[in-house]
């Protein structure tokens, strides 16, 4: 279910906001290219509470090539958890889910689509990142 929902989702021309999603380029010294880091709204994702008073949220994130025609030129996808301390209030609208994810746009693509969905209730979220032409 997940990955049709996915893959839906991928040449959408609409975008998905049950979960607020923002990206940017991971700027860490020595990272490689193509690196970027996710950030899912935190009070948007299903958090399951651990013995040890944290938490952890679990979400399928799919990044996707996109010609200028949004025709989806290949796609990387990952199941990725997130950890919330002990005490953190993942209900406050300002705090997020931060995901270390790398995908190397394909030849020819205009954008790279990132799409978050919750692995409990399928909410979903995404984002478009231009991409300069060479």
């Amino acid at each position: 279910r997940s990955a049709y929902d996915l893959t839906t989702a991928a040449e959408t021309a609409l975008p998905l906001n049950s979960i607020r999603v923002t990206v940017e380029p991971d700027t860490t010294p020595n990272i490689p290219p193509y690196a970027y880091i996710i950030h899912a709204s935190a009070a948007n994702l299903t958090w399951k509470p651990r013995e040890d008073g944290s938490s952890t949220a679990s979400v399928y994130i799919m990044a996707v090539s996109l010609n200028a025609k949004n025709i989806m030129l290949g796609h990387t996808l990952h199941g990725m958890k997130a950890s919330a301390k002990s005490g953190a209030n993942l209900t406050d609208p300002h705090k997020t889910a931060d995901f270390a994810f790398t995908a190397q746009p394909s030849p020819k693509a205009s954008i790279l689509r990132f799409i978050v969905r919750d692995n409990v209730t399928g909410r979903m979220g995404s984002v478009d990142l231009p991409l300069k032409m060479p």
